[in-house]
């Protein structure tokens, strides 16, 4: 075992490090990730090795989440120990080492905490133990089924994060993002661990020598990470991210999101060494490019996930990059190559074809064509425009069932015999390359054009300030362009201070703090949907009390139809706070529930895009993001600009021609006096039937003048 563990630190090295041996190491360009990463190790001190370290107080996210006395039992001693490959070679009745018991048994040494106690609990066989690195992604994925709720614990971190712990905490959740399967994730963070979350813990050993054991902080070295039950919560593992300085935990740090190989079946994982490399790879699979033909082999060796479907045949993904689809009628020319069994033949008459879950082709048996080797072969082409910037999903499978899903094995079936060979190939159409912009569906695909590199060193992040729920939407928004985009941004700038002139620009933050020179370029149209101006100073807002009046008592009973706008009550800070009935009304202004995402060119630098994500208020402007990165929300972002509520109905996308794709009928909220609304379904069907009744009384009236000239001419 001491051995696979050498063999890991030098693949893990090799996996981080593609210019090993070249001279030249990327360097950054401001005070954000390349500041804190450049020139890892080249002056690091040495560990402190002194014997009789000084014992730690119980730290502050140990607290509340460790409880006095645990109800249940603790486990036996035979329970599995460390699962670390020095720890496989301890006999199996576990022992301590002479350094902890001179040092537990010192009279002068009596810890305040008890100590470290890293041991594991026991696993059946085949049953996934969330507490080796080889399970990370499993136990991630496996966490909820549309999402992945995460918390980062700083030790000691105050409510206002400092700027590397931001930058750090974006570095975080990109690696984590990129091991969810598009999982969108939501995070919190503070100086203590939350039961019921993946929590992952950030420190150096001295700061988390409470929490990690003597033998495991030996086996981590330098710079590392492992799985450790949270305590008091045996069953939920806790990724500690840890080094002697701070340089070696921003060395686990890059490690995380740069390991895109299978991790150590070990409780822990040793950094020796982090390289940049020199060409920036993706962390998944690189896209197809024009002109190029790929065989099923060398997509695979490229990262292309290939999975059984549960129907039979493959499902195989494919990423097209967002510029190659200005000529939608190109063609995309594919050969199949297959082998079909009697089981098949049986319970299938055809071999289907499904493009993104949609069937494309259906070919019987009897029209394919023998294969001089062997088994069968069938050619086609699709137009381009079929085709999905970012992530496809071909799948070659039978008509046995209706639309399928990766799978691990079919489930409820005959065995399907039905192979494809990997020589099948598919030809990518020689088109220029290019896409008009500004479209906001490209970016959400692929962060297309704001990734030109895989490293993200063209982007600047900005955040407009460091409170917390500006950062926590900062963060859940950049886990989600990491994972649309498919690589590690780790050559990217996140900043709340400084905005990078000559990169993309990527602004998150509450409307009243984005900066006025900025703000004056935003699309009017963007204020418009925020129920502002461009303008508007920040203000705190709290809503107005007041009896319901007979319109709202007669909508009442119609849900989410009848809406009272909230408004700001602005106080007299000259006088008594006390506003006159005419000031209060002149002073009403509606508040927007929405948030809009927006894109345009810079005004400063040629080629160089912007990308806004704002709201009326930090609260409001978190709440809008956990929903964005769920796939109903994001799925339909579109156009220049986007703004969306709280429901998937409520997204709007102002195309290029400033048109609406869509308008909701039912979230869009017309003003009416007294400061109320209704919605825009209830202002046309009250419109219709006001109409209809004016009708109906001038023909009422009509009726009454025919009578009564009629009369007085009878008379």
């Amino acid at each position: 075992m001491m051995d696979i563990r050498r063999r890991f630190r030098l693949s893990l090295a090799a996996a981080c490090i593609l210019s090993a041996f070249t001279p030249g190491i990327s360097s950054g360009q401001s005070t954000t990730l390349d500041d804190l990463l450049r020139g890892l190790r080249e002056d690091q001190p040495a560990p402190d090795t002194s014997s009789e370290p000084a014992e730690p107080v119980v730290p502050e996210f140990l607290r509340e989440s460790e409880p006095a006395q645990p109800a249940s039992p603790p486990q036996k001693a035979t329970a599995k120990p460390t699962a670390t490959p020095k720890a496989a070679q301890t006999p199996a009745t576990p022992t301590t080492t002479p350094k902890p018991e001179a040092r537990e048994s010192s009279p002068a040494a009596a810890p305040k905490t008890p100590p470290a106690d890293n041991s594991l609990p026991e696993y059946a066989e085949g049953e996934v133990n969330p507490f080796l690195m080889s399970n990370l992604n499993e136990v991630l994925r496996g966490r909820a089924p549309d999402s992945v709720r995460v918390n980062l614990t700083f030790p000691g971190a105050s409510e206002l994060l400092t700027q590397e712990q931001v930058t750090l905490g974006a570095a975080i959740v990109q690696g984590l993002g990129l091991r969810t399967d598009l999982k969108p994730l939501l995070i919190t963070y503070g100086p203590r661990l939350v039961p019921g979350r993946f929590n992952v813990l950030i420190g150096t050993k001295t700061e988390l020598a409470s929490i990690l054991s003597p033998d495991l902080s030996q086996e981590i070295g330098e710079s590392g990470m492992c799985l450790v039950p949270m305590p008091g919560y045996q069953e939920e593992p806790v990724l500690v991210i840890t080094g002697t300085t701070q340089k070696g935990i921003h060395e686990s740090v890059l490690a995380l999101g740069f390991v895109n190989m299978d991790l150590p079946a070990a409780q822990f994982l040793s950094i020796r060494r982090v390289l940049f490399p020199e060409t920036p790879p993706y962390f998944g699979q690189p896209p197809v490019n024009p002109g190029d033909t790929y065989t099923f082999a060398q997509l695979q060796q490229i990262g292309a996930p290939i999975r059984p479907v549960r129907t039979g045949g493959i499902g195989l993904q494919i990423f097209f990059p967002a510029d190659i689809f200005d000529r939608p009628s190109a063609k995309v020319n594919m050969m199949v190559h297959f082998s079909v069994g009697q089981n098949t033949r049986r319970s299938s008459d055809a071999l289907v074809v499904r493009l993104n879950g949609s069937e494309v082709l259906r070919t019987p048996w009897g029209e394919t064509i023998p294969s001089d080797n062997e088994g069968r072969f069938v050619t086609f082409s699709l137009p381009i425009g079929k085709f999905q910037s970012g992530r496809n999903l071909l799948e070659l499978t039978t008509d046995s069932g209706g639309s399928s899903q990766f799978s691990l094995s079919p489930r409820g079936l005959p065995a399907n015999d039905l192979l494809i060979f990997t020589d099948s190939s598919i030809e990518i159409p020689n088109v220029p390359r290019g896409a008009r912009l500004p479209d906001l569906k490209l970016t959400s695909r692929t962060l297309y054009p704001f990734v030109g590199q895989p490293d993200g060193s063209e982007i600047s992040f900005l955040l407009t300030d460091n409170r917390s729920e500006t950062v926590c939407a900062a963060w859940m928004l950049i886990a989600k362009l990491s994972q649309t985009s498919n690589t590690f941004l780790y050559g990217s700038e996140v900043s709340f201070t400084y905005a990078n002139p000559d990169r993309h620009l990527i602004v998150i933050g509450a409307q009243s703090r984005i900066p006025t020179t900025l703000r004056e370029r935003i699309p009017e149209a963007s204020f418009s949907e925020l129920g502002s101006s461009k303008n508007e100073e920040e203000i705190e807002y709290s809503e107005e009390e007041r009896e319901p009046t007979a319109i709202e008592r007669f909508f009442s009973g119609i849900r989410d139809e009848f809406k009272k706008i909230e408004v700001n009550q602005p106080t007299d800070e000259d006088g008594d706070g006390v506003l006159s009935p005419e000031e209060r009304s002149s002073s009403r202004t509606p508040i927007g529930s929405r948030a809009v995402m927006t894109s345009f060119p810079s005004p400063e630098t040629d080629s160089r895009w912007i990308l806004v994500v704002t709201a009326r208020t930090d609260e409001l402007l978190l709440d809008r993001v956990r929903e964005l990165v769920t796939v109903p929300f994001w799925s339909q972002i579109d156009g220049y600009l986007f703004s969306w509520n709280d429901t998937p109905s409520s997204v709007r996308a102002f195309l290029p021609d400033k048109s609406f794709r869509e308008v909701s009928f039912r979230e869009t909220i017309v003003p009416i006096p007294w400061g109320y609304g209704v919605s825009l379904r209830i202002w046309y069907i009250f419109s219709a039937l006001v109409f209809l009744a004016f009708i109906l009384m001038t023909l009422l009236v009509l009726k009454h003048m025919d009578r009564t000239i009629a009369q007085r001419r009878k008379e």
